[in-house]
């Protein structure tokens, strides 16, 4: 007769009905009221689908040695504490024996200084049965899953080969939860690989994470269930296991939530909480001219709403002032983008953030590329689940940046995944650049690219931001006979002066054409600062830097290291609780210490090369003369 989903094996009783256990001396300590109590405490943290899935399980003590040494730790290994039979139908899990003395009362020291050994011998239990958990036949006890493991069922008999990722996972994955596509891709696994992408252990839970998937989802499940900042740290495996199991271990108060970002460039503070965010949109950069950008440029766009605004809807894509771009790039710790680095993954993979602004005035004005930005075809709750897996990746996420493997598409496209059921069709796709999976999303609906069919109202709706280069052409076309001599456009903008431009502007009459020059002298600004940028990262090369060039290029490096995220947070794993991260006002020291390198940069510059600023500083001059004549 069955009293409880989890039992002692002991000696006979005769206030229960239950055998002894066969793996332990059958003492008659082990039977004690402290255990029962114990085990009763344990399985009320446990939801009733675990329960059900797993079945009754005899929980009996081995000896395994002494404690591990990371007992203490974090990173305690619970693979060291517990154990399973290796014959599942015996329905037996093994905690550590040494674990006998603190459950039955007789030694009342916790060896570790955080917590007392009752609640470590508990997650190395619940650990075990997040594992048989993991690999219960009932989660795939459903409609939808039978049909999938039918279809996959009758691909095998027919074709024995080139079966997809989904009916290799329903035929070759064991039912695992863990070995999922969805899981998988939330959890940063790719492929196949037996190791995560994540390797920021700064802010991992725990190591043994990065082990295997299995491993991944047994102690984040186990943290889901006994610890209350659980919600806060890791929201969107939160909502995972809470949806996957019915049950939430905790209330909503439980721990202070942060939900905002700063921007990479400005430190500007973004809250990206999901009930905020109407859309998620793939923003994709058409191709341009530099090695990196050949294939364009994976991002997603969040269509944030105004403080301002009393409702979440359509009305929200007006404001776009306040809508955040997350764009994966290589963390480029020099003056110098070393293409080889790039290519090898010796920069980190991060996620950056940008305010829309910034980043249709970079592609549009500043490299001559297209965006496009089409809403995902996410229902609330896979969105919930893109934004918070988003918010994990800006606090505690550090890949490696390759090139041709590791990049901005390939990132993003995970994301997107993570967010999808596990049989979606998507999930059986592959891309390594940003075109193909900009294809792929339009082949399978997620993305709706007739949206641009009438460029104005895709124009007007924020679907689609033309390059400049049309409007700059046109102005240039209008005034070229002011600047005789050069062929094109960006002729122009590289070689012509800004001293000769003042003379031109000075004497200029009409309305349009003083704001045709007011556009053209902007391009030219831009133009010279990359030209410029170009010119002193060649100069600055190897043997060519001074002392004063290597210290301050140090500077300006820790400076950009200690705005990193996981640098403005103090202590815990995953997302920050509010008392774990920097205040707004070290937030704002720590940028201006960033700006006085950037100005002691310049100075040098400035002394080095003399003549270097004299360019900029007259455009800067031309822009404000056209500025004053625009006005009158």
């Amino acid at each position: 007769m069955k009293y409880s989903s989890i039992l002692v094996f002991i000696s006979l009783m005769t206030s229960f009905s239950v055998c002894r256990a066969a793996s332990l001396k059958p003492v008659s300590e082990v039977n004690t009221t402290l255990i029962r109590e114990f085990l009763a405490k344990t399985e009320m943290r446990l939801p009733p689908q675990v329960l059900s899935y797993v079945g009754s399980q005899n929980i009996a003590f081995k000896d395994m040695g002494s404690f591990p040494s990371s007992l203490c730790s974090k990173d305690v290994d619970y693979k060291e504490l517990v154990k399973t039979d290796f014959l599942r139908l015996r329905k037996r899990i093994y905690l550590h024996k040494g674990f006998l003395p603190y459950l039955n009362g007789s030694n009342k020291n916790s060896l570790c200084a955080n917590q007392n050994m009752h609640d470590l011998a508990a997650k190395a239990l619940i650990f075990q049965i997040a594992r048989l958990y993991d690999s219960a036949d009932e989660h795939w006890d459903n409609k939808a899953d039978k049909q999938e493991i039918s279809s996959c069922d009758f691909q095998y008999r027919e074709q024995r080969n080139g079966m997809s990722t989904i009916c290799d996972y329903y035929l070759n994955n064991s039912h695992r939860v863990s070995g999922s596509p969805s899981y998988k891709n939330l959890s940063d696994y790719k492929g196949n690989r037996i190791r995560s992408k994540n390797e920021l252990s700064l802010r991992l839970g725990n190591v043994h994470e990065l082990d295997s998937p299995a491993e991944h989802f047994a102690y984040n499940f186990t943290q889901f269930l006994t610890d209350p900042s659980y919600r806060c740290r890791k929201p969107s495996f939160h909502t995972f296991f809470q949806r996957l199991s019915n049950f939430s271990a905790f209330s909503d108060t439980s721990c202070a939530p942060v939900s905002h970002l700063y921007t990479s460039t400005g430190g500007w503070k973004i809250d990206v909480d999901p009930t905020k965010v109407y859309e998620v949109h793939f923003l994709f950069a058409s191709k341009g001219e530099e090695l990196m950008s050949r294939w364009g440029h994976s991002m997603l766009r969040l269509v944030i709403c105004a403080p301002t605004r009393k409702t979440v809807g359509p009305e929200c894509l007006a404001d776009v002032a306040f809508h955040v771009v997350l764009s994966y790039r290589a963390n480029v710790d020099d003056v110098i983008v070393n293409y080889w680095d790039g290519l090898t993954g010796k920069y980190p993979s991060q996620i950056m953030t940008f305010s829309m602004n910034e980043v249709v005035d970079e592609y549009t004005r500043g490299q001559w590329r297209d965006l496009i930005s089409l809403p995902l075809k996410l229902n609330d709750y896979e969105k919930k689940i893109l934004v918070e897996n988003a918010l994990e990746h800006y606090w505690s996420y550090a890949g490696d940046y390759k090139f041709l493997s590791n990049n901005c598409a390939s990132e993003t496209d995970q994301l997107m995944r993570a967010a999808l059921p596990k049989s979606h069709p998507y999930q059986d796709t592959y891309a390594a650049s940003p075109k193909k999976v900009y294809h792929n999303l339009s082949l399978y609906k997620l993305i709706d690219v007739s949206l641009l069919n009438d460029k104005m109202e895709a124009r007007r709706k924020s679907y689609f931001f033309p390059s400049q280069k049309e409007s700059l052409d046109k102005a240039f076309n209008h005034m070229k006979h002011y600047f005789m001599g050069y062929r094109d456009l960006s002729e122009w903008a590289e070689y012509s002066r800004a001293a000769d431009r003042t003379r031109v502007y000075e004497k200029l009459e009409s309305f349009e054409d003083i704001g045709n020059a007011y556009i053209l002298e902007k391009y030219a600004n831009l133009t010279q600062q990359i030209s410029q940028g170009k010119l002193i990262s060649r100069l600055l090369q190897g043997e060519n830097r001074e002392a004063e060039f290597v210290q301050v290029i140090a500077g300006i490096n820790q400076s950009a290291q200690k705005r990193l995220p996981w640098y403005l947070a103090q202590g815990g794993y995953g997302v920050p609780v509010a008392s774990e991260v920097a205040s707004d006002e070290e937030v704002q020291r720590r940028l201006e210490e960033a700006i006085k390198w950037g100005t002691s940069y310049k100075q040098l510059l400035l002394k080095k090369f003399p003549d270097i600023d004299q360019e900029l500083t007259t455009i800067k001059s031309n822009l404000e003369l056209l500025t004053n004549r625009r006005r009158f």
